[in-house]
């Protein structure tokens, strides 16, 4: 469905604390409109180009790590590196893939890094490249053994959820990395898999990746490695992305609600944020079994102590996946059910409620 960017107030000189209440005004380009910006995107990426590999891959630090590592196992390698999203929406990996196809040649290398099949969807998750000469998929997420099994029949398949992507891609391809490489990797891991051994130089790591692009990322990585946050360029991006950061945590957190349901205590914030520290300050400081983390355009974010399963249970209720303690879903219900303008002046109140009833369905 298209909607109107008009719905949305003028947020350009707005604080911090209005703009999180909505979503980005681009959310509201319609798929269609999505999916040709992509498009055009790739077709730019591959102009005058025929690549020796073409990567797709996730848009976070495992995913723009996977590329580090590519590059450094074929540094003499033409690569073009393509993003796709995880989950639903518009620019998923069939989507990507159908049009990434369009540009190569059946000989060309294809790998698919940080990025894993919806339920039941393994079919579709390599159906484009069903017929390629070599088709390589390195992720770390939970899959099913049916998307397993689909995804076997086609590709070599390096899935491993004691490491993250960049850590596998690492291993499999890299003979004899460099010793700042293979930190960063580990650097890496320590974020993404919410290791915390490192917790400092790792929050720092994922703080840089977010807040520039992925060739930014992706040079600097290659250059310092894992020192890359202690790097002049590196530092100044990281304090920039630290302090928002930190202010939408701070304003997630002020305006989270907390529910007794079967015993279990939930919480649920509402914003524009990081999930993951909202998720953790959540069940580290108020004791939550489960973290909510409701955006406003929508989409639900889980997040449960470690060790235990609260937040893959809640998305699979929802469509959703991603890991035992960490997990998302996008439900049809904010622009459907509930109106755009309702959700953001009472910062999810109809969505809350939701929420708080299907839990009490997984929990009981």
């Amino acid at each position: 469905m298209t909607m109107s960017k008009s719905i949305l107030p003028d947020l350009e000189k707005e604080p911090t604390a209005v703009k999180t209440l909505f979503p980005d005004p681009d959310y509201f380009s319609s798929w269609n409109d999505a999916q040709k910006q992509k498009k055009e995107s790739i077709d730019e990426q591959f102009d005058g180009k025929n690549p020796d590999i073409v990567c797709i891959t996730h848009t976070d630090a495992d995913g723009y790590g996977c590329e580090v590592m590519l590059r450094e196992a074929y540094p003499n390698k033409e690569i073009v590196v393509i993003t796709a999203s995880a989950g639903r929406g518009p620019l998923k990996v069939p989507f990507v893939s159908e049009h990434v196809a369009k540009h190569i040649s059946q000989d060309t290398p294809v790998y698919i890094t940080d990025l894993s099949p919806n339920e039941g969807k393994g079919v579709d998750f390599i159906h484009e490249f069903r017929n390629q000469k070599e088709l390589v998929v390195i992720d770390h997420h939970e899959w099913s053994e049916d998307n397993r099994q689909q995804i076997e029949w086609v590709a070599e398949v390096y899935h491993d959820t004691d490491r993250c992507a960049t850590k596998i891609t690492h291993d499999v391809l890299i003979e004899n990395p460099r010793p700042e490489i293979t930190a960063l990797a580990e650097l890496t891991q320590d974020h993404d898999l919410w290791i915390k051994e490192d917790r400092e130089r790792s929050d720092a790591l994922a703080d840089l990746s977010k807040f520039v692009s992925r060739d930014v990322y992706v040079n600097l990585a290659r250059e310092f490695g894992d020192d890359v946050i202690q790097s002049e360029e590196g530092l100044e991006y990281i304090k920039q992305s630290e302090n928002e950061r930190n202010t939408k945590t701070k304003l997630a957190i002020d305006r989270a609600t907390f529910h007794d349901v079967n015993g279990y205590k939930l919480g649920i914030a509402y914003g524009g944020c990081d999930s993951s520290d909202v998720g953790e300050k959540l069940y580290t400081e108020y004791d939550v079994d489960l973290a909510c983390i409701m955006y406003p355009a929508g989409q639900l974010s889980f997040r449960s102590p470690d060790g235990t399963d609260n937040a893959l249970r809640m998305a699979k209720s929802l469509d959703g996946g991603g890991h035992p303690a960490a997990a998302g879903a996008k439900p049809d219900k904010v622009g459907d059910e509930i109106q755009y303008e309702v959700h953001w002046t009472t910062k999810g109140e109809a969505l809350r409620n939701f929420v708080v009833d299907k839990f009490e369905e997984v929990t009981s």
